[in-house]
Formats: structure tokens, sequence, C-alpha cells
């Protein structure tokens, strides 16, 4: 099982304690061992075994939160939870499952507003 996943997606943050949270929050799931920022985006490593139900609903919650794609989580994906992480009832299923090329919005909702956000590729972080 791979212990590893990269977000390449670019982050917008709405002020320096946004961003501070996104990593707090990131790096206090349980199963995150480090998060590591490079020329390609974040590299998140996880500890060995399946994530507990716990570690996916926060590592699903932060990527929703944040409008991150979800799509790389699908190789974290054990025996133990697969059944339902893969309930299409379930807010996450369109923006883990689909295979469409364009990546899938989680929230239509969170649009940003210009002039109120900050962009970063997380490739500056860590």
């Amino acid at each position: 099982m791979p212990r590893q996943i990269l977000i390449r997606d670019t982050i917008w943050y709405y002020c320096y304690q946004d961003e501070k949270h996104f990593f707090e929050w990131l790096e206090s799931i349980r199963a995150v061992k480090k998060v590591v920022g490079g020329p390609e985006g974040l590299t998140v490593h996880f500890a060995r075994g399946e994530l507990s139900r716990e570690s996916w609903g926060d590592l699903l919650g932060v990527f929703a939160r944040y409008g991150l794609d979800m799509r790389p989580l699908r190789i974290l994906v054990g025996k133990r939870h697969e059944a339902w992480l893969r309930d299409p009832e379930k807010y996450w299923h369109e923006a883990m499952w689909s295979d469409a090329k364009r990546r899938p919005a989680i929230n239509l909702r969170q649009k940003s507003v210009p002039g109120q956000a900050r962009r970063t590729s997380g490739a500056l972080k860590r």
C-alpha cells in the first residue's frame, strides 16, 4: 500500500491564520506522519497500515474544506473502509471516485472572491 500522496493543487488561503490552520489540521491527523513541500506540490506521508475511520474523516474534511483533488486518496483505501468510502450517498463520492479528466468540484458554494484570497502552490511551505 502506498504511504504517500502528492497534492498538486494550488491552495487558496484567505489569511495567514487560514494557511496555518490548514497545515495544523493536516499534520494533526493521526495517520499523517509528515508533510513536505516541493516543486511539484505537497507530499503527505502516512503511517503504516490502514487509515482509521477518524483519520479518513479528517482527511476528507480538510480536502473538502480547501477544495483539493480527492482522487489521489484512492490509493490509500483499504478493505476495512472501502464500502463506506465508495458509498455514493457520501459528499466525497463524486470528487474521490470520478474518472473525469477534469477534477469534479466538491462544493460549488465555495468560490474565490478576487482580492480576498491569496494563492500558494504549497511548494514554498516547509
